[in-house]
């Protein structure tokens, strides 16, 4: 599957591997803080779920979620409310 990314204006092709790089830089990066597994699966269910998820990304904030929701301190941005039912977490 490659797509043009809808959360920006860069018409590069975004492909399924090039997203699998990216989620393996950051497991192996000490930079970045993960959710556990069950939580990870559960912001993807949620996003799955909602009608402004088309595809990958999120039609609200334009990220790709496989990756955000790996994220510790990120958090859904939907305009009713986090459709993940996690309380908001303060940035780091």
């Amino acid at each position: 599957m490659s797509e043009n990314c809808i959360g920006c204006t860069d018409s590069r092709m975004i492909t399924d591997e090039s997203i699998e790089r990216m989620i393996k830089r950051i497991e192996r990066s000490d930079s970045f803080h993960l959710v556990d597994d069950d939580t990870y699966h559960h912001r993807l269910e949620s996003c799955k779920r909602c009608q402004e998820f088309e595809g990958r990304e999120c039609r609200v904030c334009g990220c790709i979620m496989v990756i955000m929701a790996k994220l510790l301190n990120t958090r859904c941005l939907h305009r009713h409310g986090s459709k993940w039912g996690e309380p908001v977490r303060k940035w780091m």
